[in-house]
């Protein structure tokens, strides 16, 4: 075993010298980094599509396959199921989206459609400029 491998009729597996795993120790207990980690960029992770990590209350963060992460809150308007983006992850912190969350939940209280209003903003900024 002077090579650091360990040779079994059934695997072959690497043990590190000096390391304390017995090489009885199944292939599959020793730690490695997930495949998924990128190792250029330990924190970017790689997902094959995208995916919803939600924080309750219609809240979520959108991960893509392209490293992109954003806010999006969903919520239900005139019976109808919307969705509206509050940033992305790193610019906007979880915080400043709960924040963001709770003032479209207030206008839905109100009976104003939250991305109705975002929209209607933006029609005035445009023909001011």
């Amino acid at each position: 075993m002077g090579d650091g491998l360990y040779r079994s009729e059934y695997f072959v597996t690497y043990v590190p010298e000096g390391s304390r795993i017995s090489p009885l120790t199944h292939h599959n207990s020793i730690s490695r980094p997930h495949p998924s980690v990128n190792r250029r960029h330990p924190r970017r992770i790689f997902v094959r599509y995208p995916r919803k990590v939600s924080f309750g209350g219609g809240l979520h963060l959108l991960v893509s396959p392209t490293g992109g992460r954003y806010w999006r809150y969903r919520y239900r308007f005139d019976g109808r199921e919307n969705l509206i983006s509050l940033g992305l992850y790193p610019e906007v912190p979880i915080e400043s989206a709960r924040a963001r969350q709770q003032v479209a939940r207030q206008l839905l209280a109100l009976g104003v459609n939250p991305a109705g209003r975002r929209k209607a903003l933006r029609q005035i900024s445009a023909q001011r400029l």
